[in-house]
């Protein structure tokens, strides 16, 4: 069901982005129940996410919109750098 990354539109790596900050209570929560199957899944989802962004950033030439990606791509970098310590 993983869609190419090539296909994201910014509205779908907006709700993703939404997403993936929505569920990272729910994966602490996961952590603490021993669930490392949801919690590689989740890890995997932060990867593609950061794999879409890199490839619309490169194909975006609107300085705004690159500007959002540009925010989105920083505050998913920290997310996961605590993902990767701490999960």
């Amino acid at each position: 069901m993983a869609m190419d990354p090539k296909a994201r539109t910014i509205h779908g790596l907006n709700h993703w982005y939404v997403h993936l900050f929505k569920h990272f209570g729910w994966m602490v929560l996961e952590k603490s129940r021993g669930n490392h199957i949801k919690i590689e899944a989740y890890k995997d989802s932060t990867n593609r996410f950061l794999q879409s962004l890199e490839f619309r950033l490169k194909n975006i030439r609107e300085f705004d919109r690159k500007e959002d990606l540009m925010i989105m791509m920083n505050n998913i970098q920290i997310l996961k750098k605590f993902i990767d310590k701490e999960m």
